[in-house]
C-alpha cells in the first residue's frame, strides 16, 4: 500500500470545512488541507462550491492569491491542498491591535489594501483556459480571508463563494464578523459585479484606519446593521476618529458609495489613489514583516521552529531580518 501523500500536523479553524496544517510527505512541503465536514458533504450547494473553488484557483495564479497545490479525493471525500502561508490573517491583527490600543501606520495600511486590490484586479480580469472572461467577483472579501505572511506577503484566499452563480445566503456571510463587509447590493438582493469587491476593500480600509467595522460590531442588532448597509447609512471615518485625514476619507467614502456607479470603476483605480498615502513606507513587505514580528513574536518563533524541523526556512523580507 502506498503511503498517504500528506501528513496532518495540526487542526486549524474552519467554517464548513475541516482545515489542517499538513506536510507533503515526499518533500516535506508545509501545506493547508481543506475537506468538507462530514455533516456538510451531502449538501449539494456546498459540495459544488468546494469543487468549483478547486477548479478555479489554477486560473488565478498571482503573487497576491493563495495558490492551489493539489486536489483529490480520499474515501470519496474531495480535499483541496493550498500553499501554507506562515503568518496570520488580518482579523488576528485587528483583534490584537484593538486589545492593546495600537493602530497600524497609515503608510502600512495603504500598502496592505493596495496588495488586496492587486489581487482583486487580477481576479476580476481572469480568463478561462480558452481565453474567455470569467467575470469573477470574490463576494467575500473580509479580514478573515486576507493572509499576511511573516515574509511581508499579502494573499487573498477563500474563493468558494466567488464561484457561486448567486449570493442567496446572507445569514452565512453575516456570521463571524463578515456582515460589515457586505455591499448594499448584496443585502438588497440587487445585481453584483466587480465593484462589490471594491466596496469590501473600502470596508477593510475603513476598519484598518478607524479601529472599528463600518457596520455592526458589539451590541449592534444584526437586522439594524443590514438595514443601514442597504440604505448606505455609513458613518464617515472622521466622525469616529479625530483629525482623520480628509483626503483618505474621500477614498474610503468613494469605495463604499451606496451606488456602484459612484465607486472606483476598477480595483486598480483605487490602488492608484492609495499610492499618495504610503509616505515613508516604500518597502511595504519589509515594513509588514517587521510589524508582524513585533506583534506576534511567539507565533513567529513557533513557525520558524516548525519549518526548521522540516529542513526549511521561512522567507523573510531583508529589512525584517535585522
Amino acid at each position: 500500500m502506498e503511503p498517504h501523500p500528506y501528513r496532518a500536523v495540526e487542526r486549524l479553524p474552519g467554517g464548513a470545512c475541516e482545515v489542517y496544517l499538513a506536510v507533503r510527505t515526499r518533500d516535506q512541503l508545509p501545506v493547508v488541507i481543506k475537506m468538507l465536514r462530514a455533516e456538510t458533504r451531502d449538501n449539494p450547494a456546498l459540495f459544488e462550491k468546494f469543487v468549483s473553488e478547486a477548479d478555479l484557483l489554477p486560473l488565478l495564479d498571482h503573487p497576491n492569491v493563495v495558490r492551489r497545490v493539489d486536489f483529490g479525493t480520499q474515501d470519496g471525500t474531495p480535499f483541496l491542498v493550498l500553499e501554507h502561508i506562515p503568518g496570520v490573517d488580518l482579523r488576528q491583527v485587528l483583534q490584537l491591535c484593538a486589545s492593546i490600543g495600537h493602530r497600524l501606520d497609515t503608510g502600512l495600511v495603504a500598502f496592505l489594501v493596495q496588495e488586496l486590490l492587486k489581487a482583486l484586479a487580477h481576479v476580476h480580469r481572469a480568463r478561462s483556459s480558452t481565453g474567455e472572461p470569467l467575470g469573477i467577483v470574490h463576494r467575500d472579501v473580509n479580514p478573515d480571508n486576507l493572509l499576511l505572511g511573516f515574509d511581508g506577503a499579502v494573499r487573498l484566499t477563500d474563493f468558494g463563494i466567488a464561484v457561486a452563480a448567486r449570493l442567496d445566503a446572507i445569514d452565512e456571510l453575516a456570521t463571524e464578523g463578515k456582515l460589515a463587509y457586505l455591499a448594499p447590493e448584496q443585502v438588497a438582493g440587487e445585481p453584483i459585479d466587480h465593484r462589490t469587491d471594491v466596496y469590501a476593500a473600502g470596508a477593510v480600509l475603513y476598519e484598518l484606519t478607524t479601529g472599528q467595522p463600518p457596520f455592526g460590531g458589539s451590541g449592534v442588532d444584526e437586522q439594524d446593521a443590514l438595514r443601514q448597509i442597504a440604505a448606505g447609512d455609513l458613518t464617515p471615518p472622521s466622525k469616529r476618529v479625530a483629525r482623520y485625514d480628509r483626503k483618505l476619507e474621500k477614498v474610503v467614502l468613494k469605495a463604499m458609495a451606496r451606488k456602484p456607479a459612484r465607486r472606483f470603476e476598477r480595483a486598480e483605480h483605487m490602488a492608484v489613489e492609495l499610492s499618495g498615502f504610503r509616505g515613508p513606507v516604500k518597502d511595504g513587505a519589509a515594513a509588514l514583516a517587521m510589524q508582524l514580528g513585533a506583534l506576534f513574536p511567539d507565533q513567529l518563533a513557533k513557525m520558524i521552529g516548525f519549518y526548521q524541523s522540516l529542513g526549511r526556512a521561512i522567507r523573510m523580507a531583508p529589512e525584517a531580518r535585522r
